[in-house]
């Protein structure tokens, strides 16, 4: 049951690592600045946007990685724990 649980948590992890928000605003700007601010086209918006997701598919690989040393480091340690229990 623990394995399950673990894996349902971490699968959770990494939907929200991947999912993401952010996490402060950015500062207003002077009055002077937003009159002669450079307006965006769309083709740099999508590639901001093509930069944010493949930051965030970054981010939930290595979790994902991470996620996994962990699991199968435990799974190691389970054979060897039990046998130095001492038997009652």
């Amino acid at each position: 049951m623990s394995k399950v649980r673990t894996l349902v948590v971490a699968t959770l992890f990494a939907v929200l690592s991947l999912i993401g928000t952010q996490a402060h605003a950015a500062p207003a700007e002077p009055v002077a600045a937003v009159a002669h601010a450079h307006t965006q086209t769309a083709d740099e918006t999508a590639q901001q946007d093509q930069k944010t997701a493949k930051s965030k598919l970054v981010a939930g690989g290595v979790a994902l990685v991470l996620l996994l040393l962990v699991v199968w480091g435990r799974s190691l340690r389970k054979p060897k724990k039990k046998k130095e229990e001492p038997k009652k």
